[in-house]
């Protein structure tokens, strides 16, 4: 089981949100508590309304949010860069094709560099709609 497997099933099994941070003032102090956004805060204070075998799946998921969440930006930024990578070799590659005398040879690196610069505009426009279109 992959690393993204392993964070999907988590929260899979989860509570659905969204999720709110909540704070109430017992006893002297803050304490916040994290619940789904139709929850109340006294059905949070008293564990009233929670099912209790959602507890645990809902601690595993918000005790491993911190690592799942910085594997996840580091995937995303792993493929970011191998898209900036294949547009500069492309680039690179099609500014080079003009410089060659063979019309057949140029040709096939023109289109070869054509297909990374495609290639690295297919992953960003598949990484735009969640996070958003640098643009």
């Amino acid at each position: 089981m992959t690393l993204l497997d392993r964070i999907k099933a988590r929260w899979a099994a989860a509570t659905s949100g969204p999720y709110e941070a909540i704070t109430t003032g017992v006893r002297g102090g803050d304490h916040w508590y994290v619940c789904a956004a139709d929850e109340s805060i006294a059905s949070i204070a008293s564990n009233d309304g929670i099912n209790e075998e959602q507890r645990e799946p809902d601690a595993l998921a918000f005790a491993a949010a911190p690592t799942d969440i910085a594997a996840l930006i580091a995937a995303v930024e792993a493929v970011e860069k191998l898209a900036d990578a294949w547009e500069a070799r492309g680039t690179s590659d099609m500014a080079y094709s003009k410089t060659i005398p063979d019309e057949g040879i140029a040709m096939t690196i023109l289109a070869d560099g054509a297909s990374m610069v495609e290639n690295a505009r297919h992953i960003r426009t598949a990484l735009a709609p969640v996070l958003g279109d640098n643009t």
